[in-house]
């Protein structure tokens, strides 16, 4: 994972977010962010075309509809071979506004679509739409400590919480099926909520049912306006409940000194961005992302990693002789 002092972060943006409130005026910083997008775009619902052209300035108004592209990873070890580096790609909805002249932006997050690279044996986890459609809208406090190309933004932490209720981040994880906490959120009549996973070819293996627990938060700067991106600290925990077969009932997770990162960028046609209102209802939800999410990444230039086994492997001087 890529190594970033959080803890310093939030508190020199908490302190500037402070002077800020208290009125007391900013100096302007001396050096700028290159934009990495930037220009005019020629767009359609369906047919997206890529950024180019001169940069557009700083972000004076953050209200309006985002797409939150973050990319997480693990360390799967399946006691057979090399250990696995899973990289986890995970889409949001992010509704902005503004609150006056504060650096307080109230954002309502939705997570509409993840995805994962495969698993040891090339199998890989599907995370079904009746998953994702089942999960709540969170509201998110986020602090743009100026809206200058390079300012500061970073989220509060927050918690997203599957097949359970009730649980903060502190709270020890259901064990079992039987603990009272364990809902069965996808509607699908089993308890928690239901993964597939699949052979290479998309034939499916097995189904496992799961609790899981992820706290996020997101800590960047402002590149365009209509792009903020950064990284992300995420802390996960799981617990599988039932499993139909053995396959997907176990393996080990280590830790992974592989990128994560976050890139937040406007989807609402304004600033010259990209609109993703599919369906051209003139509402941009989950549908709109979940179909349009990859013209939206190809527009922004926004790559995805490919999975790396040193990453999970070792250094040198580490592994023993």
């Amino acid at each position: 994972m890529v190594a970033v002092n959080i803890g310093a972060r939030i508190s020199t943006c908490l302190c500037i977010l402070w002077l800020c409130v208290s009125g007391c005026a900013m100096e302007r910083p001396d050096g700028r962010v290159a934009d990495r997008d930037g220009g005019i775009l020629d767009v359609t619902v369906d047919g997206f075309s890529p950024m180019d052209g001169e940069p557009l300035g700083d972000l004076e108004n953050a209200s309006g509809v985002w797409m939150l592209l973050m990319q997480d990873r693990i360390c799967v070890l399946s006691g057979v071979g090399d250990p696995v580096d899973n990289v986890i790609w995970t889409r949001f909805l992010v509704q902005v506004e503004e609150t006056g002249e504060t650096p307080i932006l109230r954002q309502k997050v939705r997570l509409c679509e993840q995805t994962l690279s495969p698993l040891p044996f090339d199998f890989v986890t599907v995370v079904p739409e009746r998953l994702t459609r089942g999960l709540p809208e969170l509201d998110v406090s986020g602090f743009l400590v100026n809206r200058e190309l390079g300012g500061d933004y970073i989220t509060e932490p927050f918690i997203d919480l599957w097949g359970a209720e009730g649980i903060g981040l502190d709270d020890p994880m259901p064990m079992s099926a039987d603990d009272e906490r364990v809902v069965d959120q996808d509607g699908d009549g089993e308890p928690g909520v239901s993964l597939t996973v699949t052979a290479a070819d998309g034939s499916p293996i097995c189904d496992v049912q799961v609790v899981q627990r992820t706290r996020i938060q997101f800590n960047g700067q402002v590149v365009s306006a209509r792009r903020i991106e950064g990284d992300v600290d995420v802390l996960s925990a799981k617990t599988v409940l039932a499993a139909s077969s053995p396959l997907c009932g176990g393996g080990e997770i280590a830790s992974n000194r592989g990128r994560t990162f976050f890139k937040l960028v406007r989807v609402d046609g304004q600033y010259e961005s990209p609109t993703a209102d599919a369906d051209g209802d003139g509402v941009i939800d989950c549908s709109d992302i979940r179909r349009n999410f990859s013209n939206i990444e190809s527009v922004y230039g926004l790559e995805l990693d490919v999975p790396d086994v040193n990453n999970c492997l070792a250094p040198a001087e580490e592994q023993s002789p």
